[in-house]
């Protein structure tokens, strides 16, 4: 996903890999005698100590780095409905902590530390007994829950005083407060592993900034050579794409005839990136890199790149860290294999070999919205699953059929199905969809048209494959926003005619237009709700 000001819980900003840190290699050659000037350290010559044919660098920059931890955060579990209320509540008691909000469904009992609260009457007598998941669970039930943070002395006051057995008449005013909002009979207090705050998220963001800073001044070079909208090459950006567990570096940075030799790399047409012979650059891209992962708790990193521009939308993501380039094998456990967490789905894929916007997080989860249960689903150009999976898991689809031709994406839209358990309502159809989808003619009540920059091409296909009786079809397109309504009312004319020249005597109309993101400037990748319906 990407993140305004990074990903992920980070530590304090204090320990850092200094210099002294050694990397023997018994090259000889010219490249280990590469000058790497520091801002600190007294060999300022390249730091490289020669003897008995050993040569022996000592990196000379300071670089950041933090250790992730998981941190604990007391909080109050409230159904999902009263939040707003409890927010408002705590907020005016001084009570409320800054952390987002948490939602508490399917957490693993290592997780939680619970105690249960009665707010029921005697309050001075409640029993606040240890629980565990079994109590969430049977809290929660089937309605969203919602963990709150609260202040360590919140959690302090509303547990029993010592000695007494009994809470202050303050504490009976907050439980009698709570009891009223929620109208539970209680609810729980306890300790959460927390997700990072927006505040630790920017402090993730700018340390890895000031690394890049520090390694940019260290070698007297810019991070990147292309700015990415026209900019100086040293306005470095303020925020990172994180996808996974793989902190993505924008393609630009740290690349050229200058950086590659000194991080040890070189251009390679098959894989597009591999490592040079140079121990020492070697071992020094990994020190740098790992220091730059560290900063947002990660441990690999990619740079990006352009989506291929051919039929099958192919990843050309290289790996940086720890290995360089695309492995030779993929698949689960390989070493670009990823999963993307989303809106309660977990979306597996090779990131070095499969396209995942993380742009289109909206659309996802707006078609798991969908008011598709029963329905019959031709996904003409599936992916992984992008929204296959949230139209069975969450709209509760009949069947989907779903056609894609990128074998790489069909391994990952198996495992998706298979990890959500749907694979059973699912038809996988590898290959030409212009081929596959003959025998789909007349079938579905609704068609996705999921391809961009431009659908067009599958048009015919989704008219053929629409039932007789009318239907839903979701057109997506990379539209000017000057021409969006000219588009839209095309759009309908179109399909129109389609379906008429087919015999199918519908009447086609626009019930929706939903702006995913911008694609480029006054360029939107819209997608285009059309109701198909008998005349």
């Amino acid at each position: 996903m990407t993140l305004a000001f990074g990903a992920h819980y980070c530590a304090s900003f204090t320990a850092t890999l200094s210099c002294g840190v050694p990397v023997t290699s018994k090259a000889t050659t010219s490249a280990t005698k590469r000058t790497y000037a520091g801002t600190n350290g007294s060999n300022q010559s390249g730091g490289i100590a020669q003897g008995d044919g050993v040569h022996t660098m000592v990196f000379p920059l300071r670089l950041p780095t933090t250790a992730k931890e998981a941190v604990p955060f007391p909080v109050l579990f409230v159904p999902a409905r009263c939040v707003r209320p409890v927010k408002v509540f705590l907020e005016e008691k001084g009570m409320f902590e800054e952390p987002a909000f948490l939602s508490c469904n399917n957490r693993s009992s290592s997780d939680l530390a619970l105690v249960e609260l009665l707010l029921t009457d005697p309050y001075s007598e409640s029993v606040q007994n240890s629980a565990n998941s079994s109590v969430l669970s049977r809290l929660c039930g089937t309605s969203p829950h919602m963990a709150v943070p609260i202040t360590s002395a919140l959690t302090s006051q509303l547990r029993k005083c010592p000695g007494t057995g009994s809470i202050s008449s303050a504490a009976i005013d907050v439980i009698s407060e709570l009891h009223r909002i929620t109208n539970m009979p209680s609810v729980l207090i306890g300790h959460y592993i927390t997700r990072s705050s927006k505040r630790s998220q920017a402090n993730c963001a700018q340390k890895a900034k000031e690394l890049l800073q520090a390694l940019s001044a260290a070698h007297h070079l810019p991070v990147t050579t292309v700015g990415d909208s026209g900019s100086s090459s040293n306005e470095l950006i303020s925020r990172f794409e994180v996808v996974g567990d793989v902190l993505m570096l924008p393609e630009h940075y740290l690349t050229g005839t200058e950086w590659d030799p000194i991080l040890g790399l070189r251009s390679d047409p098959s894989n597009g990136m591999q490592t040079t012979t140079d121990a020492t650059a070697n071992a020094y891209r990994e020190h740098v890199l790992s220091a730059l992962a560290g900063c947002f708790g990660l441990k690999r990193v990619a740079r990006k790149a352009e989506i291929d521009s051919g039929p099958k939308r192919e990843s050309k993501v290289r790996l940086l860290y720890p290995i360089v380039g695309q492995a030779d094998s993929t698949g689960p456990g390989s070493p670009g294999w990823v999963t993307v967490h989303e809106n309660k789905i977990p979306y597996s894929f090779d990131i070095t070999r499969v396209m995942f916007c993380s742009g289109n997080v909206t659309e996802r989860m707006r078609m798991g919205r969908q008011a598709s249960r029963g329905d019959v689903v031709v996904d003409l150009y599936c992916g992984i699953g992008y929204y296959t999976v949230p139209l069975l898991l969450h709209g509760q689809a009949q069947h989907v059929h779903a056609c894609e031709w990128n074998p790489n994406s069909v391994l990952a839209i198996r495992e998706n199905l298979r990890r959500t358990g749907v694979s059973d309502r699912c038809t996988v159809y590898e290959g030409d969809n212009k081929i596959s989808s003959v025998q789909l003619d007349s079938l579905a009540d609704r068609v996705l048209l999921g391809l961009l920059p431009s659908s067009v091409t599958g048009w015919p296909l989704a008219a053929r494959a629409l039932k007789s009786s009318g239907g839903t079809i979701h057109v997506h397109e990379n539209v000017l926003e000057s021409i969006l309504d000219t588009f839209v009312e095309e759009t309908r004319v179109k399909f129109e005619d389609m379906v008429q020249q087919l015999g199918k005597n519908l009447r086609v109309s626009v019930v929706h237009v939903e702006r995913v993101k911008s694609y480029a400037p006054r360029v939107y990748h819209v997608v285009v709700d059309l109701k198909c319906e008998k005349v």
